[in-house]
């Protein structure tokens, strides 16, 4: 078994657990540090198992991944958004999901995108939508009035023949969703603490289930590259001692 940590460490966990590289691998939710109670029983199997194997030392590495930005990016637009249109939401932990075909949303999306963007490149995606999908997104009397007046001060912005093309099949709104949550602002140095967090939530897992605590040990978090949707601990075997 010492002689494969070099090559396949997770490999070599895998043979420990009995269950394959896939129970080596300890993966959580994109953008959260909680260890979900699947992933927490097999770090109270991987326990059980360095008890047997004094000769082995676990190093638990936190991580963070583009998946875990992406998920804060939209869990801040959601808390925009709820607040925007008067929804009451969790302020702390995830308001849950929101819906662009709810009307009150649709109307907070485009007063932030207003916000953001301008309205002048507002007003220039709603036509670009409509040359794109003749007979939606019908513009009321109100708003063509204003459009007039805009208009007078500020020629409009016309989008392009390309910009114009990615419009098409979409749904309206959905696309001010995705501008505005990928201009949602998250420091790396966030994203570091979230990966410190994990493994430490991780070891003290360990620890609980009875792992020797002089044989885990805390490594200095890192970025990987990750699936969309979940990022994995580095889990590190080495000779106990050495």
């Amino acid at each position: 078994m010492l002689g494969k940590l070099a090559t396949a460490p997770f490999r070599a966990l895998g043979a420990m657990f009995g269950g394959g590289e896939k129970m080596a691998t300890i993966v959580f939710d994109a953008g959260a540090q909680r260890l979900t109670p699947p992933e927490r029983e097999k770090l109270v199997n991987l326990a059980a198992a360095l008890n047997k194997r004094p000769a082995l030392a676990l190093g638990v590495r936190g991580t963070w991944g583009e998946a875990d930005r992406v998920a804060l990016q939209d869990l801040q637009l959601r808390r925009a958004l709820l607040d925007k249109s008067g929804f009451r939401g969790d302020t702390k932990g995830d308001p849950g999901a929101v819906s662009t075909f709810q009307p009150q949303i649709q109307k907070a999306l485009e007063s932030l995108f207003a916000d953001r963007f301008g309205s002048a490149e507002l007003a220039a995606l709603k036509e670009g939508f409509r040359s794109a999908n003749p007979g939606q997104l019908e513009e009321s009397v109100a708003g063509k009035v204003m459009s007039r007046l805009s208009g007078m001060f500020r020629p409009p912005r016309a989008l392009d023949e390309k910009e114009v093309d990615a419009l098409k099949g979409v749904h309206f709104h959905d696309v001010l969703y995705r501008r505005l949550r990928d201009k949602e602002a998250i420091a790396d140095e966030r994203l570091l603490q979230l990966a410190r967090a994990r493994g430490e939530n991780a070891v003290v897992a360990l620890k609980e289930a009875g792992a020797p605590e002089t044989r885990v040990s805390l490594q200095e978090p890192e970025k990987i590259d990750g699936e969309l949707g979940e990022v994995s601990l580095k889990l590190e075997l080495g000779k106990a001692g050495g």
